[in-house]
């Protein structure tokens, strides 16, 4: 859903999926298939008012999830009219993010009259490894309303992740739950 006027071309990158593994079997040989290869596309970001785009080169990673979260309020830091059912942006209060931490919207516990979509920056996209800044939510009102400063828009759920780079590893130590040609 477009929240600003502009091109999507081909090669962008429009998002990041993440594929939680719930099985073993059939299902880890098809993600080990996936976690061994490389994807290029163009990462599109702001430069001041500009819009670049630089290639970037993803290899696909596995992370460990901590079991418990922190809850993180959205604050709106400006004050801005929204029409029902029109997706905008609403810059929120900045929001520092350690490295090697994901942040999720918490479904339910958003704004009376909508719903935060998305959490963003006009910074370049930063891998989860790096500390990073947020400063904007993608909201969708479900009415016309006034936004004020200083009102909370909804929480993010901010959970600490121990990425593992080498799935090649996962592979030699459960190897034995594939068979020898993937």
């Amino acid at each position: 859903m477009p929240v600003f006027d502009g091109e999507i071309r081909k090669g962008d990158i429009i998002g990041i999926l993440s594929i939680y593994n719930v099985t073993v079997g059939e299902r880890s040989r098809s993600l080990i298939r996936y976690l061994l290869k490389t994807f290029k596309g163009n990462l599109v970001f702001w430069k001041g008012e500009r819009i670049l785009r630089k290639e970037f080169e993803v290899k696909p990673f596995q992370f460990k999830r901590s079991l418990m979260g922190r809850l993180e309020p959205l604050i709106s830091a400006e004050n801005k009219e929204l029409k029902a059912n029109e997706v905008d942006t609403i810059q929120i209060e900045e929001i520092d993010f350690p490295a090697s931490t994901i942040v999720q919207p918490l479904a339910g516990k958003n704004h009376l009259w909508g719903v935060i979509l998305d959490i963003f920056s006009k910074e370049p996209l930063r891998m989860v490894e790096e500390e990073r800044k947020m400063d904007h939510v993608v909201f969708l009102p479900y009415k016309d309303l006034k936004i004020k400063k200083g009102e909370p828009l909804g929480i993010v759920n901010v959970y600490h992740v121990t990425v593992l780079y080498e799935p090649e590893t996962f592979v030699l130590k459960h190897g034995g739950l594939f068979p020898a040609k993937l």
